[in-house]
């Protein structure tokens, strides 16, 4: 193992120690409208209540993600479950070890590793939630310097480093890539 990955390991071990990937997390809760099954719960109209998703209940979530289409939590056991359009049910994916974060494009996602690794599974993740795809496998995507946040927005992605330098990728639509420097 080199020395990156050695520290990246160690790193890993320590933001795991005394942080909430280590406590107990309650099973998440969910609300809002409910368009394309997103919220996984038995109702097709919106819930206003926080309501706990039970579909996730013997799981231990260490992230969790949303988007319009679908939503994706990562559990203890390195396992992706992503569920939304058209039918709501969970499905499971294998992920990397340890996620520490998730980010949901309109039809990809992103999970960052404690050792600030980044993954991407694009174009069929939501077909995927609604059964209809095949397996699934992610691609790591390689930056010459550790990632430590990750965010996502419709069609873009943007990653943070740990100096605070940000590195985006994506459609580019609308200034979503590059801004201009505040005055």
């Amino acid at each position: 193992m080199n020395r990156r990955k050695e520290g990246q390991s160690e790193r890993a071990r320590e933001a795991m120690r005394g942080s909430r990937a280590e406590r107990r997390l309650e099973t998440p809760y969910v609300w809002g409208s409910n368009e394309h099954s997103s919220l996984c719960v038995p109702v097709s109209e919106p819930v206003h209540i926080p309501t706990r998703l039970l579909a996730l209940r013997s799981n231990f979530i260490r992230a969790i993600a949303v988007h319009s289409h679908f939503s994706v939590a990562s559990s203890a056991s390195d396992e992706l479950i992503v569920w939304g359009a058209p039918n709501g049910q969970p499905m499971r994916i294998a992920g990397p070890e340890s996620i520490s974060g998730l980010g949901c494009t309109r039809t990809g996602l992103l999970a960052l590793t404690y050792g600030g690794e980044v993954y991407s599974w694009d174009k069929a993740v939501g077909e995927y939630a609604g059964g209809r795809g095949g397996g699934l496998s992610a691609r790591q995507l390689h930056f010459r310097v550790d990632i430590v946040r990750i965010a996502c927005g419709e069609a873009h992605s943007v990653a943070l480093d740990e100096t605070g330098t940000a590195y985006s990728w994506g459609r580019g639509t609308e200034g979503s890539l590059r801004c201009s420097p505040l005055p």
